[in-house]
């Protein structure tokens, strides 16, 4: 269990921001006194993913409310950039970034291509053997967190496919229940 670090980066040779999504930090990590040591204050160059706000879909969990007036919101259960602009006091671009592990673009591509899980499975390119669990406390300052994590948009093919998949399997049904409907019972004849 963990949260994702986002930050707003200001862009170079301007006064305009954007939401980062910087990783994956464990649950134990994500306080705020402990956050404070996986701030980079420095000039950052990376590769990653840019992806629309995410607003609430209708029946999903609300966040609290956030704006000037209000309690600063620390957590929030998606990425949904109105909602956390209203409480920044600069402007942030209407999308977000999502960092990507490696500077090799075509690694990332061929992974976004490939990947069954839509990109999930990146939380887990640790190096070697190691896993996410052995990460110490020692590690907070080696720059382990946040672990970079991509998620990928599933393409409209693979959702087409499933849409055919399923209006068959519901035509056949309907034509069965029609069939079983519509045919005449068996008389059995009666001697008298």
């Amino acid at each position: 269990m963990g949260v994702h670090a986002i930050t707003p980066l200001l862009l170079d040779g301007t006064d305009t921001r954007i939401l980062v999504d910087r990783g994956f930090i464990p649950l134990s990590k994500s306080e705020s006194d402990t956050r404070k040591a996986f701030q980079t204050p420095q000039h950052v160059e990376f590769v990653g993913l840019v992806k629309e706000s995410a607003p609430r879909k209708f029946m999903a969990p609300q966040d609290p409310p956030s704006g000037p007036a209000l309690p600063w919101v620390e957590r929030w259960l998606r990425v949904d950039v109105e909602s956390m602009q209203r409480q920044l006091p600069y402007p942030v671009l209407p999308v977000y970034l999502e960092i990507v592990e490696t500077e090799d673009t075509k690694a990332v591509e061929q992974s976004i291509v490939d990947a069954s899980t839509s990109g999930r499975d990146e939380m887990f390119f640790l190096n070697g053997e190691q896993k996410l669990g052995s990460l110490e406390s020692e590690d907070v300052g080696d720059g382990k967190y946040p672990i970079p994590v991509f998620d990928t948009v599933i393409p409209p093919g693979r959702h087409l496919g499933y849409i055919y998949e399923w209006a068959a399997m519901a035509l056949l049904t309907f034509l069965i229940c029609l069939i079983l409907q519509l045919r005449r019972p068996e008389r059995t004849s009666s001697s008298v």
